[in-house]
C-alpha cells in the first residue's frame, strides 16, 4: 500500500543543528483534515517518519522523543467559515537530542460548506443531564468522581489504571454473596463467598453502593456509621476485591487479602469460572486443582510478577445472571482519565456517559506497557461469545497516546442491540493498528452512530463471519493503510465521511464472506488510486459491494471489484449504483435494475426544554401514568437502574401518552432477573411531532400504536408493537421488535429503521400490507417466512443478515411479496448442525424470495441451501411488483455501466 506522507505537508520550521554520522533525521508532521462548517473540531494528529525511509512511519514512541511527545494544534473552530486553517506543529523532546534531529510540518484543517448528502458525524459536545439523574432507587448511575469504590485523578497525566479498573470489575468481577437486611447497619450473608478475609473496604448491595467498618464472623459485618441497609432479603450483594500475588510463568496465585477463595465461585475445571488478574487478563482454574481458602492454580500462567494485585472473579457473569443482567450504569464527567493499562469493561447490559466527546475523555499514556503487546485500549470483554447485550456508550473520546503502536484504541463486541453514539476515538501519532476492532467472534449486530476516527492504519477493522454491524453518520480521517477494512463481517454504512490525505482506499472488502452497503456518504483523499476496493472471490460465497448515491473526489478510480472472479476498475467520479454481480430479479428482468428510490427520513432527533425541568418517573412503576399526565413539560425520563422490585412479577401497567410529551427516555433501564411486569405505551394522539420513546425496560415495555402520530423507537427491545388502521408513521433504531405474534405494519405507515434486529421464532415475524418500509442494517434468524409484502407494499432492506438456525426447521423464506415491490442486498448463511444424506442441511433459508405477481409464483431459491455452513452473498435483488411490473416511484439514478455481471455459480 503506497503511503506518500511527506510531500502533502508545508515545511515550516528546520531544526538547525549539524548531524552527526549514524544520526537519525525525522519529519513530524500534522496530518491535514477536514471539517464541515459546525462541526466539532477534529483532534490534531501527526505522523512521525524517519527521513531515510519516509513512506514507513515510525511515531513518537519512547526510541525518536522523551516526554513530552509532539502535539498538533488546530487552529479551526465550530464556528470557522469555509477556507483552510493552520494546525501548529509543537515541538517535543527527542530522546537523543545531541545526535537525532526533526523537521517540524504543520499541517492545515480544511473546512466545507454542508452538502445536500449530508455525510459525518454530528458530535455533540454539550451534554445535560437531569438533576435526578443519579437517583434510581436500584442500581442507580456511579460517578465515577462521587463514589465509595476509588476517586480518579481526570487531569491527562495522573495514571488512574487500577482506579479505572476497579470502577469497571468490581460490579462485575466482585466476589457475591446473598445478604438479608433489616434497616440497621448489620448485613448477614445467607449463601455464596462468605465474609472471611475481608476487614474494609466497598460493598455493592443490591444495587447501592456501601462501606464496610467491621467483619464480625463470616456471614456478619457492620458497615460505617450511618450506613444503613434497607429491609430486604436473599438479594445479591458484592464484595471488596481480592488481592493476590503472582509470579511470572507460575499459574499458582496466592491469596494476600481480602475475601478468600471460598464459595461456589470457584470451580476448578469449569469453562463459566474465570478470574480477571488487573485488567482484561482472563484464565479459567485449573481442571483438576485443588482450590484452598488462599490458594489455586489456573489454566494459564499471568505474565507478571507481583506481591498484591487486583484480582476479580468473572463467574458471576454466567448462569442466572445471564451474563451480567443485573445492571452496571457510570458516568465519567468532563475530563481526561489517563491510565497506563486497558480499560476492560465487562458483560452485558450496561451503559456508560460522558459529557462529550471531547470532554470526557479515556487516555492511554504515551508509551504504556500495554503498548509493547497487541490488543486494544479499550476492551470491552464479552462474557461468552455472542451474549453481550444492551451495551451501550455515549457523549465519550478515547485517545491513545504516542508510542503504544500495536494497541487498537477501541474494541466493541455487541450482541442483538447496542449502541455507541456520540463518540471520537483517534490516536496522537496515528501509530496504531485500527481506532475500532470489530474484528471479536461473533461481532454484533449492533449500531454505531455518530463516531468519528482519526489516524490508525485503519479506521475500522471487520472481521467476524456471522453477524452484522450497522453504521452512521461516520467520520474517518487521515488512516495509513485504508479507512475501513472488510474481512468477513457484514457491514453496512450511511452517512460515511471518508477523508484519506495519504491516498488510501474509503474500504476493502477481503477474503470470502464479507458483504458491504455504502449508500449516501462522501468520499475524499489527496492523490488517492482507488476508493473502494473488493478483492476476493469463491463461487457464491464471494466478498459483495452495494454502493450508492456516494461522491468521490481525489481519486483516479472509483472501484476495483472482483467479486465476480473478473476484476473491474471503474473510472473516477461519483457512484450512483454499484452491485457485485448482475442485480437479480424474478419478473423484471427486461427493466433496468434500480432501488425502489423510497424516500428516506432521518431519525427525528428530540428538541428537549432545558434538562432541569424534565419531569421524573419515580420507582414505582404502578405511578408512571400519573406522573406523565401531570407532566407540564415535553421530557418525562427514568433516571437509568433497575425497575420493578415493588411490584407483582406478572402486573401490566398501561400508560396513555398525551400529546403534549414528545420524549419518554427510560435511560435503558433494566427489569430485575425473571420479571415478567409489562409497561405497556398507547399512542393514540394526533400530534404533528413525533413521539421518541427510548431504552425503557428491556422486553418489558409494549407499544399500541392507534394515532397518526408519529412513533420513535430508540435502543429498545420492545416486548410488543400494534398498530391500527391509520396509524402514524413509525422509526426504529437500533431496536428490537419483539413479541410472539407478528408485527403487523398498516398500508397508512411508513417505516424507517436503523440496525434492525428481528429473530422471533415465527413463521413471519414482519408484516406490511400497502405499507413502505426502509431499513439500513437488517438482521434476523430463526427460520420460516421472514419478512411478507401485500397490497402494493415497498421495502427496500440494504444489509441483510440472515441465519439459518439449528433446529429452526426447513424451508425458510426471507421475503414473501404479492404484487409488491422490493430491493434488497445481503447475505444469507447457515449454522447447519442437523445433515440428512450427504452433507446436506435442513434448517438453512431454502428460498430468498417467493414472489407472487398476478396470480404467477416464482422462488428466488438460495443456491447453497443444501450445504453445510454455506453462505451466499447477495449484490441486489429487485422487484417492481406494486404496480403490476411498474414501480410508480422515480428512477432517480440512471445505472450506466456500474451492473456487474454474473450470478455466483
Amino acid at each position: 500500500m503506497r503511503r506518500p506522507f511527506l510531500y502533502l505537508f508545508t515545511l515550516v520550521c528546520l531544526c538547525m543543528a549539524t548531524v552527526p554520522a549514524f544520526a537519525t533525521a525525522y519529519t513530524a508532521a500534522c496530518t491535514p483534515l477536514m471539517m464541515h462548517v459546525g462541526d466539532e473540531v477534529p483532534p490534531g494528529i501527526y505522523t512521525v517518519v524517519s527521513n531515510a525511509a519516509p513512506t514507513v512511519q515510525v511515531g513518537a514512541g519512547a526510541a525518536v522523543f522523551a516526554t513530552p511527545p509532539p502535539l498538533c494544534s488546530p487552529s479551526a473552530t465550530k464556528t470557522s467559515t469555509v477556507g483552510s486553517f493552520n494546525s501548529t506543529m509543537n515541538p517535543g523532546t527527542l530522546a537523543n537530542p545531541g545526535t537525532d534531529t526533526v523537521t517540524y510540518v504543520n499541517g492545515t484543517i480544511t473546512v466545507i460548506a454542508p452538502t445536500a448528502i449530508n455525510s459525518g458525524a454530528k458530535l455533540n459536545d454539550s451534554i445535560a443531564f437531569p438533576p435526578g439523574f443519579f437517583s434510581a432507587g436500584a442500581y442507580p448511575v456511579i460517578n465515577a468522581m462521587s463514589n465509595g469504590i476509588c476517586t480518579p485523578v481526570p487531569d491527562g497525566v495522573t495514571d488512574n489504571s487500577d482506579c479505572l479498573t476497579y470502577l469497571f470489575s468490581m460490579m462485575r468481577g466482585g466476589d457475591a454473596v446473598q445478604v438479608s437486611c433489616t434497616g440497621t447497619s448489620i448485613v448477614t450473608g445467607l449463601s455464596g463467598t462468605p465474609f472471611t478475609g475481608i476487614t474494609t473496604g466497598p460493598m455493592y448491595i443490591n444495587g447501592a453502593m456501601h462501606q464496610i467498618a467491621s467483619v464480625q464472623s463470616a456471614t456478619s459485618l457492620t458497615l460505617v456509621s450511618g450506613d444503613i441497609c434497607p429491609t430486604m432479603t436473599n438479594k445479591i450483594a458484592r464484595l471488596p476485591r481480592t488481592m493476590v500475588s503472582t509470579i511470572a510463568g507460575n499459574p499458582v496465585v496466592t491469596y494476600v487479602s481480602g475475601p478468600q477463595f471460598l464459595g461456589a465461585g470457584y470451580v476448578a475445571g469449569s469453562s463459566a469460572t474465570k478470574v480477571q488478574l488487573k485488567s482484561g487478563f482472563f484464565s479459567s482454574i485449573a481442571a483438576g486443582s485443588t482450590i484452598t481458602a488462599t490458594q489455586m492454580t489456573l489454566a494459564t500462567a499471568p505474565t507478571f510478577t507481583s506481591a498484591a494485585t487486583p484480582m476479580y472473579n468473572g463467574n458471576l457473569f454466567n448462569g442466572t445472571t445471564n451474563a451480567g443482567f443485573i445492571p452496571f450504569f457510570i458516568y465519567f464527567p468532563a475530563g481526561v482519565y489517563a491510565t497506563s493499562d486497558q480499560i476492560t469493561p465487562l458483560g452485558a447490559y450496561w451503559s456508560m456517559w460522558g459529557d462529550g466527546p471531547y470532554k470526557s475523555i479515556f487516555k492511554l499514556l504515551p508509551n504504556s506497557a500495554v503498548g509493547s503487546v497487541s490488543g486494544s485500549f479499550w476492551n470491552q470483554n464479552a462474557v461468552n461469545t455472542n451474549n453481550t447485550y444492551n451495551v451501550n456508550i455515549f457523549n465519550i473520546g478515547f485517545e491513545l497516546g504516542a508510542g503504544n503502536p500495536s494497541i487498537d484504541v477501541t474494541e466493541y463486541v455487541p450482541s442483538n442491540y447496542a449502541v455507541m453514539g456520540n463518540i471520537a476515538a483517534w490516536a496522537d501519532d496515528s501509530k496504531c493498528p485500527a481506532v475500532l476492532n470489530m474484528s471479536r467472534a461473533e461481532e454484533g449486530p449492533g449500531l454505531l452512530k455518530n463516531f468519528s476516527m482519526y489516524g490508525c492504519a485503519e479506521a475500522v477493522l471487520a472481521g467476524s463471519t456471522t453477524f452484522a454491524m450497522t453504521g452512521e453518520n461516520i467520520t474517518i480521517q487521515g488512516q495509513t493503510s485504508v479507512g475501513i477494512f472488510g474481512n468477513q463481517l457484514k457491514t453496512f454504512w450511511r452517512h460515511l465521511f471518508s477523508f484519506q490525505p495519504f491516498g488510501v482506499p474509503a474500504m476493502t472488502n477481503l477474503d470470502l464472506n464479507s458483504s458491504a452497503v455504502v449508500m449516501d456518504s462522501e468520499v475524499y483523499a489527496l492523490n488517492g488510486a482507488i476508493a473502494f476496493k473488493n478483492s476476493s472471490t469463491s463461487g457464491f460465497q464471494p466478498s459483495t459491494f452495494f454502493i450508492k448515491n456516494t461522491t468521490l473526489n481525489g481519486y483516479t478510480a472509483s472501484i476495483t471489484d472482483c467479486g465476480t472472479g473478473t476484476c473491474i476498475t471503474d473510472a473516477p467520479g461519483n457512484i450512483t449504483f454499484h452491485s457485485t454481480g448482475t442485480p437479480q430479479s424474478l419478473f423484471d428482468t427486461a427493466v433496468t435494475p434500480n432501488t425502489l428510490n423510497l424516500p428516506v427520513q432521518e431519525t427525528p432527533v428530540a428538541s428537549d426544554p432545558p434538562a432541569a425541568t424534565w419531569c421524573q418517573f419515580g420507582d414505582d412503576i404502578s405511578t408512571w401514568g400519573t406522573t406523565m399526565a401531570g407532566c407540564g413539560v415535553s421530557t418525562i425520563y427514568a433516571p437509568p437502574g433497575q425497575y420493578g422490585l415493588n411490584i407483582v412479577a406478572s402486573g401490566t401497567y398501561s400508560i396513555t401518552v398525551p400529546d403534549s410529551i414528545n420524549h419518554v427516555n427510560c435511560n435503558y433501564a433494566a427489569p430485575p432477573p425473571g420479571t415478567t411486569y409489562n409497561i405497556v405505551f398507547t399512542i393514540a394522539g394526533v400530534s404533528t411531532t413525533p413521539l421518541i420513546i427510548e431504552g425503557c425496560p428491556e422486553g418489558q415495555n409494549g407499544i399500541i400504536h392507534t394515532g397518526s402520530r408519529t412513533v420513535v423507537i430508540l435502543n429498545d427491545k420492545t416486548s410488543s408493537y400494534t398498530s391500527s388502521a391509520g396509524a402514524g408513521n413509525l422509526f426504529c433504531e437500533n431496536c428490537i421488535l419483539g413479541g410472539s405474534t407478528p408485527i403487523v405494519l398498516q398500508s397508512s405507515q411508513s417505516f424507517w429503521a436503523r440496525q434492525l434486529n428481528q429473530e422471533q421464532p415465527l413463521t413471519a415475524k414482519l408484516q406490511c400490507s400497502g405499507c413502505k418500509m426502509w431499513i439500513l442494517g437488517y438482521k434476523t434468524e430463526h427460520n420460516g417466512s421472514n419478512i411478507i409484502l401485500t397490497g402494493g407494499a415497498y421495502a427496500e432492506i440494504y444489509g441483510v443478515s440472515a441465519l439459518g438456525n439449528p433446529g429452526g426447521g426447513p424451508n425458510g423464506t426471507m421475503f414473501e411479496l404479492t404484487d409488491s415491490s422490493l430491493f434488497f442486498t445481503g447475505t444469507a448463511l447457515t449454522q447447519c448442525t442437523i445433515t440428512q444424506g450427504s452433507g446436506a442441511c435442513n434448517n438453512q433459508w431454502t428460498d430468498w424470495v417467493t414472489e407472487i405477481r398476478l396470480g404467477v409464483t416464482e422462488n428466488y431459491g438460495v443456491l447453497n441451501a443444501t450445504t453445510v455452513g454455506g453462505t451466499e452473498n447477495m449484490g441486489a435483488f429487485y422487484s417492481f411488483g406494486a404496480a403490476g411490473g411498474n414501480s410508480p416511484l422515480p428512477q432517480l439514478f440512471q445505472i450506466g455501466n456500474f451492473i456487474r455481471h454474473g450470478r455466483f455459480n
